[in-house]
């Protein structure tokens, strides 16, 4: 992974604790961040969604195809603002000067505000219940690496002061992707919600891409953040191969023109359920080799204690022999679930397993 371990570590341990830990962390770490964000990965993602359960839908897909994904929630009724002082605009900065970049449709006060100074930078994230639990959630695809959730960078500026010195202040977004000491104003205005998937390239067509969407969704729609990131880490050798192998389907069926449904129906759902026969075929040739010699761990736990380790507990049930049997019968089992692994298609499987 290309973001730092020290990095992604504390990041993780933040989003546990929720937004406010998570944000001030972000906002420490921002160099560290955007200096990693503009290392090549060899595939990376966005994703901004305008609730924490389209969030965690979207990451989900995202990271199964992407190496990294970046993360907006858009602010919400009750968000967590973080408004820099000028010690902290000059440590976002990394100086004693930013650069403003800002269109010319902007409001008249805010470029009066800029010429007067009267302007400030700021995060702001999400402050509810469901964006903090996400975050929780998400702490092992952050500590992997997988997922950055970023605040919404933001200007700040005075926008009128009434008749009893009582000031407003009004809120416009940052592109996201600018340096810490180039900030421009966004196209997005604040308040505009926004619901959008995207992966960096190479990748298929735009078609291509909503057909890959919603190829994947059904298999994993009821999985958590935290149990996608570990079949995704447990999985890695053949991710690869899965991502491939999905991309290749999606655009197969675009190009026919199949309709999505159908296409998992006759093409997909087949697959992974091959994998699921092939399994339960496995586990009962195992136990018909093993069925003279079925023993419960506390037995066996006893003999083992009376003889010569555990591997004596089974020559003095079936003998020696047989022992060596059962354990190369293991052996054999283990090696032909291993094999599963060779349709692609496992790691869908699995989260498909767990999603229900």
């Amino acid at each position: 992974m290309s973001i730092p371990e020290p990095l992604r570590v504390r990041l993780s341990a933040k989003a546990r604790e929720g937004v406010s830990s998570y944000q001030s962390e972000y906002i420490s770490s921002f160099h560290e961040i955007i200096d990693a964000h503009t290392e090549n990965y060899r595939v990376s993602g966005s994703v901004a969604a305008t609730d924490a359960k389209d969030a965690s839908l979207s990451v989900k897909i995202s990271s199964l195809y992407n190496d990294v994904t970046f993360l907006e929630l858009d602010a919400g009724r009750t968000p967590t603002i973080s408004w820099m002082t000028e010690k902290g605009w000059k440590d976002i900065a990394g100086g004693d000067t930013i650069e403003l970049t800002v269109r010319g449709d902007v409001p008249e006060k805010m470029k009066a505000a800029i010429k007067a100074g009267q302007i400030s930078i700021g995060f702001m994230f999400p402050g509810d219940d469901a964006p903090s639990a996400m975050l929780a959630d998400a702490a092992y695809l952050i500590s992997d690496g997988r997922l950055v959730p970023r605040p919404k960078r933001m200007f700040i500026y005075l926008q009128d002061t009434d008749e009893n010195g009582r000031r407003t202040w009004a809120m416009l977004s940052a592109e996201p992707e600018t340096a810490g000491n180039a900030w421009s104003v966004s196209t997005e205005k604040i308040e505009t919600s926004v619901h959008s998937l995207s992966f960096a390239t190479p990748m298929p067509p735009a078609d291509h891409l909503a057909t890959l969407s919603e190829i994947t969704l059904p298999y994993i729609e009821g999985l958590s953040l935290s149990d996608h990131a570990r079949i995704i880490r447990d999985e890695e050798d053949i991710l690869n191969e899965f991502r491939k192998e999905m991309r290749q389907l999606a655009q197969m069926a675009s190009e026919r023109k199949i309709h999505v449904d159908e296409f998992r129906r006759d093409v997909i759902d087949p697959r992974v359920s091959r994998i699921s026969r092939k399994l339960k075929h496995i586990s009962n040739m195992h136990l018909i080799k093993t069925s003279g010699a079925v023993f419960v761990t506390c037995a066996l736990s006893l003999i083992a204690s009376q003889s010569k380790g555990m591997l004596g507990g089974l020559e003095v049930m079936v003998g020696g022999a047989g022992a060596a049997s059962m354990v190369k019968d293991v052996v054999d089992r283990e090696n032909q679930i291993h094999a599963l692994k060779d349709d692609p298609l496992f790691l869908l499987w699995k989260m498909s397993q767990r999603s229900q």
